[in-house]
């Protein structure tokens, strides 16, 4: 008598076609197949912990935070992370935001695998800046509304494919915080860059003498976000 197969036949595929078959399954649908099997969960697991974003005291206070960022840093977890995003609710007072935003970046590294970084409204400290240099596959980085990292000749150039950088107020922050990430860049390997430009900012970058755009080989696309001065 021939053996009985324990599964269904459509569990022989190879992982590689259950990737993309839930690569673009929400979150919900997510967990309720990973909860079908144990050959299953293994390969949805990477899709429900694909993205991560840290916004402390957004939705329902920041007390749960902590517990949710060891969460997702965890060995189990963090190698899942493919999007990282943070923001602190400017609510939040400052003794606290600096101690959740410091453990966010502490965790950083952890996050070995994350493509994609989005920071808003982020004073970059020396420390957060090394932090994000440390993430090797990183090659997505938006930057909006953050201050301009410091001590920029300290650590490794990014190679980066995407860079935004959006500053919706204040002539100078155009100009020095643009300025400071952009000589973070790797200039072989950027191919898609984003930065606001008005009418002061547009003569600051495009100026003969000024040499901090400097040329990017591989660039294929720049989006210039125009903004009025008030």
């Amino acid at each position: 008598m021939a053996a009985t197969c324990r599964h269904p036949a459509t569990l022989h595929l190879p992982p590689e076609l259950w990737c993309k078959i839930f690569k673009d399954s929400d979150k919900d649908t997510l967990l309720g197949i990973s909860s079908t099997c144990r050959y299953l969960h293994g390969i949805a697991q990477r899709f429900i912990f694909r993205d991560f974003h840290f916004y402390p005291g957004h939705d329902i206070g920041f007390s749960s935070d902590l517990p949710r960022l060891d969460f997702y840093a965890s060995d189990a977890i963090a190698p899942h992370v493919r999007e990282l995003s943070v923001s602190i609710d400017r609510d939040i007072p400052r003794t606290d935001s600096t101690e959740l935003l410091t453990s966010f970046f502490n965790a950083l590294p952890r996050f070995l695998n994350t493509r994609s970084l989005t920071l808003r409204a982020i004073y970059m400290t020396a420390l957060f800046s090394q932090r994000v240099s440390t993430l090797a596959f990183l090659e997505d980085l938006h930057v909006v509304e953050c201050s301009p990292p410091l001590h920029t000749e300290l650590f490794p150039i990014l190679r980066l494919h995407t860079f935004t950088c959006l500053y919706y107020t204040g002539q100078s922050a155009h100009r020095l915080g643009t300025h400071h990430w952009l000589a973070l860049l790797d200039p072989d390997y950027l191919q898609v860059l984003e930065i606001p430009l008005n009418v002061s900012t547009c003569s600051f970058f495009l100026a003969s003498d000024n040499n901090s755009l400097h040329p990017f080989p591989s660039l294929h696309t720049v989006n210039f976000k125009c903004y009025y001065d008030h």
